[in-house]
């Protein structure tokens, strides 16, 4: 049958498609969530500044935060937290990096990760009155969860030096050896750097933004950072956490 009428109108769209995969799967949507939670953050707090007559405005935007951080505790207790470290944790002691010092620095860093989720979820349940806790040890859980994600967000700069450490000498071996590959093998090998830098890229902006949020946060850190500051670097680690959501449904 031939198209109809509307379809000069309605036009297959590529970017719809991908937009439709990426919200199909679990990170896309946390990482939407968690984009709204932390850019919400920026605009009450220049629209505070703007004058009283927002006030209603901010209510309604803000009203939106409590169901959209249920959500994401919700995504991360089904397993989206859980799975991919028990996934790395399996990949790195069968897969072990050749220096000792960066096999302790990997496994402590998972470890940390693996804790933080349990911690989190128990804190989280024990908030809405699934289980029976003392509230001080609930809030206790709660703060040991964000320290852990903390120091394992501190330890993971040590992981991104070596990745830069391996890339740069990818970059200058591709660079030596240009001549001597053919145009297409040396076009799939950049091409292929291009991408590994540009994710570590976003593992850096993400180190950089929620490292000083979650120090504060888990009390390791006297607080520095306001409202708009948490704001400002949570949308940034957001926005790139976003786009590297979108790259992985190309």
């Amino acid at each position: 049958m031939a198209p109809t009428a509307l379809a000069r109108i309605l036009r297959p769209n590529q970017s719809l498609e991908r937009l439709v995969r990426m919200l199909q799967t679990v990170n896309g949507v946390d990482k939407v969530l968690q984009t709204y939670i932390f850019a919400q953050r920026l605009l009450v707090h220049f629209l505070q500044r703007a004058g009283p007559e927002h006030g209603e405005t901010i209510k309604r935007i803000v009203s939106l935060v409590p169901a959209f951080n249920d959500a994401r505790f919700i995504l991360r207790l089904a397993g989206l937290g859980e799975l991919p470290v028990i996934q790395g944790i399996t990949r790195m002691e069968n897969h072990p990096p050749q220096s000792t010092l960066s096999l302790f620095v990997r496994r402590a860093q998972l470890w940390l990760m693996f804790a933080y989720f349990p911690l989190e979820h128990y804190a989280w349940l024990a908030g809405k009155g699934a289980i029976k806790v003392d509230p001080a040890l609930s809030s206790r859980a709660s703060v040991l969860s964000v320290r852990c994600m903390a120091l394992a967000l501190g330890l993971g700069f040590y992981g991104l030096y070596e990745e830069h450490i391996a890339l740069t000498a990818r970059e200058k071996q591709l660079a030596r050896q240009g001549a001597e590959l053919d145009q297409k093998e040396k076009a799939r090998q950049a091409a292929k750097l291009a991408t590994d830098r540009a994710s570590w890229a976003i593992r850096v902006v993400n180190n950089l933004c929620f490292f000083p949020i979650m120090s504060q946060m888990g009390g390791l850190v006297s607080p520095f950072l306001n409202d708009m500051h948490i704001g400002l670097l949570g949308s940034v680690a957001s926005a790139a956490q976003l786009y590297a959501a979108w790259q992985a449904t190309a």
